[in-house]
């Protein structure tokens, strides 16, 4: 590759590298506000927002419901953190579950009347936010955010994650990782021969 073409591959991934970091940040930055928001007018119901987006999710899922694997991963959460979630709205009673007719290892949910009554007094609530939003973006702009959003949802759950892995790969084989502090001394001797060893090795391999 000539010079020139080698700089300016390496200059366009910078910026697209800027880019990227930028995007995570402003995301992250609108996650916090706006949960900030939401969490500011369901404390009063002694709801949180992830509590408040299960149940909004599993209403806009009817009749179908949401696979409780499936609802973890659209939240960003744990397996052990969505069972105790959905059980606590369980028995506050605005969630109900089903076995899945497709497999039965699958538990689905759904929302129950009292729940989506609760989810209509939280819109009212939500009014001033929702006027003050279309005050400041039109209708054809939320809609675009929100295929935006979307699509990068989508993008980001394809992207495969090689590059992350042969990282991780790549520091499990370095010879750095045979050297822990929290070894005992004699413990620490042989992993550094170690060390010392396999640095040799790479030397003249």
């Amino acid at each position: 590759m000539v010079p020139e073409a080698r700089e300016h591959r390496e200059v366009r991934h910078k910026g697209g590298a800027t880019a990227l970091c930028e995007t995570v940040q402003l995301l992250a930055q609108c996650h916090r506000q706006l949960r900030r928001l939401l969490s500011d007018r369901l404390v009063v119901l002694g709801l949180n927002d992830t509590e408040f987006m299960v149940l909004w999710l599993c209403q806009q899922a009817e009749p179908q419901g949401w696979v409780q694997r499936d609802l973890a991963a659209a939240l960003g959460i744990s397996p052990p953190q969505i069972s105790s979630l959905v059980e606590r709205l369980r028995q506050q009673g605005w969630l109900t579950s089903r076995r899945c007719q497709l497999d039965r290892r699958r538990q689905v949910w759904g929302i129950e009347p009292e729940g989506s009554r609760l989810l209509a007094r939280i819109g009212d609530d939500l009014q001033d936010l929702t006027a003050s939003l279309d005050r400041s973006f039109s209708n054809r702009q939320q809609t675009e955010l929100t295929t935006l959003l979307r699509e990068l949802a989508g993008w980001g759950a394809a992207c495969p994650a090689s590059a992350v892995k042969s990282s991780a790969d790549a520091a499990e084989s370095s010879p750095l990782r045979l050297y822990r502090p929290d070894r005992p001394p004699q413990k620490q001797d042989e992993h550094r021969e170690e060390m010392h060893d396999a640095i040799a090795m790479r030397k003249t391999g």
